[in-house]
This record gives structure tokens, C-alpha cells and sequence, in this order.
């Protein structure tokens, strides 16, 4: 009984391992589709821009303030846009298969998520240090548990294992009657319906010779109890068996057991040190990710100012359509870049909650 529920214990915890990873599967596609949406709002407020810059590009062509070829720039830059508008939609439906698939939703066509715009939250855990991270990890995570759980399932089998080397004494103990409710035999009567039955004939005179008919006499048959006792029987013993010949197969088997125990041993400590290696690895990929973040947002608030600056030199004639392109394509890409590393970091600090021993349902998604 000890043992399986030992067992049960380890499939729970396996199960528990199932979860988390599906959890993380379902918070990467979720995060790839705000992604794909948020991409797709910064493409059309762009185009916006560049809609606006084309008619005002077409009246200074016309008024014969720009050369025509600002113009053909700026129309190409707008057929570049709706194009990279057009990709951004079909990858926001990719990424809802995506997500559905995960979910396990069959009706794709219908699916689809609120739009929100994901706040970063406080990163407290990155506060910790690796070391408590990896300790708390330890203590949590179902991959640690499951190979204890497997470590001693093998010494358990041990133990029962050597038991055979034991002897085993067995009682047994055996009741039986032959009771019976048929009706007992008390006389014997003549049959009222034969009343004689022939037995042979005198050979002189060829008379028949007869005798009585007698049939046996039933009686009620005896109460239960009383047939008990008096057709009842027991048998009862003791059975000792000593192994001896068996000696070698239960020793060889004691041995094969024993090294499970260390082969339960190595796992463990090998779990301990891939947990070790995993989380120092998310961690530093968590940290890694936020300063990249950080350095995202610097990098489009700057190229958002380089853009209005361009903005301001075109329209008084100072820039060609070409720089100013170039300075919209470069504000573009920063901000994207801004997005991508903001859903990178979200999702990696997902695994460090993970590791830290948040439970799924609570994690803020």
C-alpha cells in the first residue's frame, strides 16, 4: 500500500510537470498574438503619417516646390506599408491557430482574444538573487519531487525484495457441512398404489408368488442448526515455508534492485543539476531581457524625435523624400524591435515565476 501511494504521489507530480509546460506553451502563443496585434496597430498609425505626408507631398509637387521623384518615393513607401500591413494581419491569424491549436479549439474561424495592451509588471523575482531562485526551485519544482518519488520506489522494492530471504508461516483454517434439505427416510410403508410386487411363479401349479411393496418413508428434514452439528467438519493447520533453493534468484534479485536505487540516485542528482543549469539560464535571459527592453524603448524614443526632426526638415524643403523614408523605416523598425522585446521579457519572466514556485493560475497574463 506504501508503495503505491508512492506511485500516485510521482503521477501527480508528473502530471503537475504536464501542466506547467502546457501553461508556458499557452503563454507563448498568447503573448505571439498581442505581439502580431500590437505590430499591426504601429503599421497602420505609420500609414497614417505617410498618407498625410502624401498629400502634402502631392501639393508642393504641384505648387512645383518638390521634384516629382519625392513624390514617386513617398508612394512607394506607402505600397511597402500596405503590404507589411497585409503580412501583420495573415501572422495575427497565424498566431490564433497557433494559440486555438494549443487550446485545443477546433473552430478557428471564430476564435480570437480581447485586445489589450500588456502592462509590464514589477519584476520583484529578479530581485532575489539566482542562488534563491535555484533553492526555492529545488523546493518546488515536480521534476525534483518525481525523481525522490523514484528514488525511493527503488528502495522500497529493495526492502520488499529482501523479504524473500524470509520465512513465511501461513494459517488456514476450513468449515464445511453436508447439510442437506432433503427429507429423511423414518419406516417403510406398503405403496397404496402396488400394493404387491411379483417374485416368482410355482412351478407345479404356475401360481403367482407374491410379497409386499414397501416403499421407504420420508420424514420433514432436520433444522438447520442441528444439521450443522452433526454433519459439519474442520480442518485447520499451520504452514511454514524456509527459502532455500530460491537463495540465489532472490539474492540476484536484491542486487538488480539495489543498483535501481543508484541508478535513482544518479537521476536525482542529475535532475538537481539540470534544474541548477535551467534556471540560472532563464534567470539570466530574464535580466538579459529586461536591460534589452530597456534599451529598446531609449532607442525608439530617440528615433521618434530623429523622425519628428525629419519630419520638420522635409516639410520646409531641407530633406528629400528619400532621408525622410529612411528616418520613418528606421522609427519603424524601433518600435517594433520595442515590441518584440517586451513580449520576450514578459514570457521569460513567466519561466522564472515558474521556477520561484508561483503556481499557474497565478501568473499575470
Amino acid at each position: 500500500l506504501q508503495r503505491a501511494r508512492i506511485s500516485r504521489v510521482a503521477s501527480e507530480y508528473s502530471l503537475d510537470k504536464m501542466k506547467d509546460d502546457i501553461a508556458l506553451f499557452v503563454a507563448d502563443a498568447y503573448l505571439q498574438v498581442l505581439f502580431s496585434k500590437q505590430n499591426l496597430e504601429v503599421l497602420k498609425a505609420q500609414n497614417e503619417v505617410t498618407q498625410q505626408q502624401l498629400l502634402r507631398t502631392r501639393d508642393l509637387v504641384d505648387a512645383g516646390v518638390l521634384p516629382e521623384g519625392d513624390l514617386l518615393e513617398i508612394q512607394a513607401t506607402m505600397a511597402d506599408e500596405k503590404q507589411r500591413m497585409i503580412i501583420a494581419d495573415n501572422q495575427i491569424q497565424i498566431s490564433l491557430i497557433g494559440l486555438a491549436q494549443t487550446l485545443g479549439i477546433q473552430d478557428y474561424q471564430n476564435f480570437n482574444i480581447v485586445d489589450r495592451d500588456y502592462d509590464i509588471f514589477g519584476n520583484e523575482i529578479l530581485e532575489n538573487s539566482v542562488y534563491d531562485v535555484i533553492e526555492r526551485a529545488k523546493e518546488e519544482r515536480s521534476e525534483i519531487r518525481i525523481a525522490e518519488a523514484n528514488r525511493e520506489l527503488a528502495e522500497m522494492d529493495v526492502d520488499l525484495t529482501k523479504g524473500a530471504y524470509l520465512p513465511t508461516l501461513n494459517a488456514f483454517f476450513n468449515y464445511n457441512t453436508r447439510e442437506s434439505g432433503q427429507g429423511r427416510i423414518i419406516g417403510s410403508v406398503l405403496d397404496p398404489d402396488d400394493p404387491t410386487r411379483q417374485i416368482g411363479l410355482v412351478e407345479s401349479t404356475n401360481e403367482v408368488v407374491v410379497a409386499p411393496n414397501v416403499i421407504p418413508e420420508l420424514g420433514n428434514p432436520l433444522p438447520f442448526f442441528e444439521q450443522l452439528y452433526l454433519n459439519d467438519g474442520i480442518t485447520y493447520g499451520l504452514q511454514l515455508n524456509v527459502p532455500i533453493l530460491n537463495g540465489f534468484a532472490t539474492r540476484n534479485q536484491v542486487k538488480r534492485n539495489e543498483i535501481n536505487v543508484k541508478r535513482a540516485e544518479f537521476q536525482l542528482e542529475q535532475a538537481e543539476l539540470d534544474l541548477e543549469a535551467n534556471v540560472y539560464q532563464a534567470y539570466t535571459d530574464a535580466k538579459g531581457a529586461f536591460e534589452v527592453y530597456e534599451a529598446s524603448l531609449v532607442a525608439a524614443e530617440a528615433q521618434e524625435r530623429a523622425f519628428e526632426y525629419a519630419t520638420e526638415r522635409y516639410d520646409v524643403g531641407l530633406t528629400n523624400a528619400f532621408d525622410f523614408s529612411q528616418a520613418k523605416i528606421r522609427y519603424e523598425n524601433t518600435q517594433r524591435e520595442a515590441l518584440r522585446a517586451k513580449y520576450d521579457y514578459i514570457f521569460k519572466l513567466k519561466v522564472v515565476e515558474l521556477y520561484f514556485g508561483i503556481p499557474v493560475r497565478d501568473l499575470k497574463f
